[in-house]
């Protein structure tokens, strides 16, 4: 996760910390441009304000925090570009400036969800798939495509990825759950039936994968050790369509998956390339 996704999450910070996050979010080049004692008179706090910030994000100093910025500061400024991700076309425009639009809106979100990556995270989440006796993947309708995707994605190397798709069905499936087997939860902000599982889960010490959106408030972001994180930048209802959070969603998925076949890389390329040819041995019988 790079610098200023963590800077956007910060939640445990004085008020005078907080005012050199917000500093450094809205203002990054002139951030850079200052040295510690400029910073400290613009925004008004001490210099130790700033090296408890710097311990905070488990920086050694006020240069490592200026080289973090420095390093992400182009992808920081393309993510958050002036595109409404809610409705980034309009009707008076043309299918071309539409294409457009959309495109736009898919460069942004991958590379605001690759910002908010943790790959230590991903490698423990694919570690903690690898060793499950069971996996199951609980989603809402909106997104069963993409679970039933990453089930293919796991079947074509031979792991079977159960998928329940009613309410009632997940909240049998989470019943039977066990400490050896993983969830992996997909909810945007921890909606609908999600707390119900959440408690079914921690009631059978069932390890949860959560993957959910990187906003400040949302009430599922501490349940568990694994959490990977979809990007917010869409209103959870007021918009054209979840252009950007399906796309986050797929992303994050594909990595997940990519992670796990990484593990075993020759066994899975084999693995694949055996059942196909048996596919396709079978078809010309």
């Amino acid at each position: 996760m790079n610098i200023f996704a963590l800077l956007e999450q910060m939640n445990t910070i004085t008020k005078s910390e907080q005012r050199v996050v917000d500093y450094i979010l809205t203002n990054p080049y002139s951030f850079l441009s200052q040295n510690i004692n400029q910073i400290c008179d613009t925004c008004q706090v001490s210099r130790a304000s700033i090296y408890r910030l710097c311990q905070k994000l488990e920086l050694s100093g006020f240069s490592d925090l200026k080289l973090e910025v420095s390093k992400n500061i182009e992808s920081y400024l393309k993510e958050h570009d002036v595109l409404k991700f809610n409705f980034p076309f309009h009707k008076e425009e043309v299918s071309e400036q539409i294409i457009q639009k959309i495109s736009n809106d898919y460069l942004q979100t991958s590379a605001a969800t690759q910002n908010l990556m943790d790959t230590r995270m991903l490698e423990r989440s694919a570690k903690l798939l690898k060793n499950a006796q069971n996996i199951t993947l609980y989603s809402t309708a909106g997104n069963v495509f993409f679970a039933e995707n990453f089930q293919f994605q796991m079947q074509e190397i031979g792991i079977k990825v159960h998928v329940p798709i009613d309410d009632y069905q997940q909240r049998l499936s989470a019943a039977a759950s066990s400490k050896q087997d993983v969830a992996i939860l997909i909810s945007f902000g921890g909606g609908g039936s999600v707390q119900q599982l959440i408690q079914l889960f921690k009631h059978n010490h069932t390890p949860i994968i959560c993957i959910t959106s990187a906003q400040k408030h949302n009430p599922i972001k501490d349940i568990s050790k694994y959490v990977l994180y979809m990007t917010a930048q869409e209103s959870h209802y007021r918009k054209i369509s979840s252009f950007s959070t399906r796309l986050s969603l797929l992303y994050i998925l594909d990595c997940l998956f990519a992670s796990y076949f990484q593990l075993d890389y020759d066994n899975n390329i084999h693995k694949k390339l055996h059942y196909y040819k048996l596919l396709s041995n079978q078809q010309t019988i």
